[in-house]
């Protein structure tokens, strides 16, 4: 069985996290509040809350990834990273590879969720 490369591993979740760091970072408070008055008529109106609405999102999604990096920093540093952490197995080094903040094995506990 390949072994995960925690230096790799490290590295790439410094990376990840300096990104979502910055990209939450570009995307808090920069959506329109409801009832905000900016001029135009209704179609600028609604547009700009639809704008509000998508960098809402992306803003919980960046925060719902740094939250998993974060995650991943601590088990790396506790020496459980690379472990499912609802059966413990070991996680696909491919996977961790790609996801190196994964913390479910694919076959058993992600599918059977």
């Amino acid at each position: 069985m390949e072994v995960v490369d925690l230096v790799k591993a490290r590295t790439a979740l410094e990376e990840k996290k300096a990104l979502y760091e910055r990209l939450a970072g570009e995307h808090a408070g920069n959506g329109t509040k409801a009832g905000e008055e900016k001029g135009g008529d209704d179609a600028d109106a609604a547009s700009d809350l639809a704008e509000g609405h998508n960098r809402t999102a992306k803003f919980v999604v960046f925060k719902e990834t740094l939250a998993e990096v974060l995650a991943a920093l601590k088990r790396l540093d506790q020496g459980t990273y690379g472990k499912c952490l609802r059966c413990g197995a070991d996680l696909d080094p491919e996977r961790l590879a790609l996801f190196p903040e994964a913390q479910s094995c694919v076959n058993n506990c992600l599918v059977n969720n």
